[in-house]
């Protein structure tokens, strides 16, 4: 069993790794949809977006045992346990197997409805054709990349990372010659489909070299105590994944079936700008999740609400530093990228922002949470998180239209944070929670105010050159949020143990350096 360097530098090398790749992958796919936007029609945009949330919607057919096999890896990685392992692997291969089997029996069940979905008829032939290969390309997933967590969980996501890249930017550099020289969409999806399957297949080989105890099938069965203690983990996993999804993924089918497939395509060029930043945050803030899960074995109570806390305030500082650059920075952007007629309102936007924050929060907190194996204790709760969305969203569609679909999310968003901290902190910080909720509404109203000051400083710029306009108020935003939360909480002892942990870091750094340049 391979062991681990210390937590700090797995973490650093993963976040380090995610964020570079995060990078090149992010302008590789910006540039594919620039060409997409420029080649195709409004309702290949809009289709693209709807497709994808209905497979996302499919996908609760994994029941939550990727989660669940994760957490116990965790452990069996810790305690050096190759025969629990290989029981575990084994068991999640089946498990993805049957997982495939549903997704791909769902898909097919949808398809003779995909008229439904849609408000206006699409100017788009072979829909049904289209359909099924977003449906491969998401089934594929469970039928070879089984061994993508156990490589997470041994703390080597950056391993994963790189994979992913490579694949990506061949897949993204493929697609834009097919959109160039055909405007073929079907070329496009099979592009997609079959380099998701070779960075699948070369994942699957890396990890069976990685870990050749795993070609071992002796007693590689899980004894019913450790069966039953992995379905007792389901039942919650099932309906936490149930509310996130309904949450996160049905604002474009909404949007389609009571707006059309215009609309979806003008909020989605927003939600993939917003989208890519956020899985850019979020790569950097995932880096340290399985610390915590191997934290949390330690019972050091005191060390791990030390950490967390300092991690909030990471979390904070990150998505309420991009909220800001996005208020006063995406619309400028949009014009120069596409032009005016690709804007969205300002309320739209502003309830956007609020979703992205609240999501990026509770992304990270449920990233930490099923790294403890917190999971068992939320029950039935995720499923009135869900109804709440979709009840708030269908009650104010018609008034509010697309402001009422998200702020439907915003519901749903708002409940889970609502009792998500005290679960947390009920179960493994074992703290008080009040602190959180009271930093959490501190924490947003700082967001606020910088929004506030940096529109206002940005009013005041009235260049005559529009790149030269978007520059200076790209210069305001990159400074002014940073100096706000800087002066308002320079003195937390968040602030302060993050300070000391990042020089230690750059000191270690600079001794590596030294060492090997003698």
């Amino acid at each position: 069993m391979t062991m681990n360097p210390g937590r700090t530098m797995n973490s650093l090398r993963n976040s380090t790794v995610e964020v570079i790749c995060q990078m090149l992958v992010a302008i590789m796919a910006f540039i594919c949809r620039t060409v997409f936007i420029k080649t195709m029609s409004i309702e290949y945009l809009g289709i693209n977006s709807l497709f994808v949330n209905i497979l996302s919607v499919l996908s609760l057919a994994d029941f939550g045992v990727e989660v669940a096999v994760t957490y116990r890896l965790y452990q069996s990685i810790a305690e050096n346990n190759e025969k629990l392992t290989r029981a575990l692997m084994r068991f999640l291969r089946n498990a993805f197997r049957i997982t495939a089997a549903v997704v791909i029996a769902l898909g097919l069940l949808c398809l003779p409805f995909l008229d439904a979905f849609i408000k206006h008829d699409p100017n788009i032939s072979n829909l049904s054709l289209i359909f099924l290969l977003y449906l491969f390309g998401y089934a594929e997933k469970y039928l070879i990349s089984f061994r993508r967590p156990l490589v997470v969980a041994d703390q080597k996501k950056y391993i994963d990372t790189l994979y992913s890249t490579f694949f990506l930017l061949i897949q993204n550099m493929i697609q834009i010659m097919i959109l160039i020289f055909t405007h073929n969409f079907i070329l496009y999806l099979i592009a997609w489909v079959l380099c998701t399957l070779l960075n699948n297949i070369a994942l699957s080989i890396k990890a069976k070299k990685m870990y050749p105890y795993l070609k071992d099938r002796e007693a590689a069965q899980l004894d019913p105590q450790e069966k039953k203690a992995l379905f007792k983990m389901l039942p919650p996993l099932i309906y936490r994944s149930a509310s996130g999804i309904v949450i996160s993924n049905t604002t474009n089918i909404f949007i389609s079936a009571f707006l059309g497939l215009a609309s979806v395509a003008l909020y989605s060029n927003y939600y993939t700008l917003t989208s890519i930043v956020n899985q850019f945050v979020y790569l950097i803030l995932k880096g340290p999740v399985a610390s915590f899960g191997n934290l949390n074995v330690s019972h050091d109570k005191h060390k791990l609400r030390s950490i967390f806390e300092q991690y909030q305030l990471i979390t904070f500082w990150l998505y309420g530093f991009s909220v800001v650059c996005f208020w006063t920075l995406i619309d400028p952007f949009v014009v120069l990228w596409i032009g005016k007629p690709y804007l969205i309102e300002r309320t739209i936007t502003a309830v956007m922002l609020l979703n992205f924050y609240l999501l990026g929060f509770r992304h990270v907190i449920n990233a930490i949470k099923d790294s403890m194996g917190l999971f068992v204790y939320f029950k039935y709760k995720p499923i009135w998180e869900g109804a709440i969305s979709i009840a708030a969203a269908l009650i104010l569609v018609k008034p509010l239209g697309l402001v009422g679909i998200l702020l439907g999310t915003t519901a749903g968003q708002i409940a889970t944070l609502a009792v998500d901290p005290y679960i947390l902190y009920k179960y493994s910080l074992k703290a008080k929670v009040a602190n959180y909720y009271k930093k959490f509404i501190l924490y947003i109203a700082t967001v606020a105010f910088s929004c506030v000051v940096c529109e206002y400083l940005c009013s005041l710029i009235n260049l005559v050159n529009p790149i030269f306009d978007f520059a200076m108020t790209f210069l305001i935003t990159m400074i002014i949020p940073n100096v706000i939360f800087a002066v308002f909480y320079y003195k937390t002892n968040e602030f302060k143990s993050l300070e000391e942990k990042i020089f230690n870091i750059l000191r270690k750094i600079k001794t590596m350096i030294k060492s090997h340049k003698k």
